[in-house]
């Protein structure tokens, strides 16, 4: 559970960092997710639900989705209730 959790993070950290507005010299290319029969997936609502949440209050701890993650339980009282849903339906 803890995992998928961590790959939405990933993935909206890889998000964020491409639609950064400075100057990129390529495209951000996101590690592997290793092979696991779609467990690791976090679902476009899940990774919506806390993209503005991420942006707000956990921007400096990108891209380390651990880091992102205690953020988020840190600002827990100030979280949407979207975003807190999903930490919630993962046991966080």
């Amino acid at each position: 559970m803890h995992i998928r959790i961590l790959l939405v993070f990933v993935i909206l950290g890889a998000f964020m960092a491409s639609s950064d507005t400075r100057a990129v010299a390529g495209p951000v290319k996101a590690a592997p997710a290793p092979a696991t029969g779609g467990l690791l997936d976090g679902t476009p609502e899940e990774r919506r639900a806390c993209f503005s949440d991420v942006r707000r209050h956990c921007r400096e701890a990108m891209p380390d989705t651990f880091r992102i993650l205690s953020c988020l339980k840190d600002h827990r009282d100030k979280i949407s209730k979207p975003c807190l849903a999903v930490l919630e339906s993962h046991g966080q």
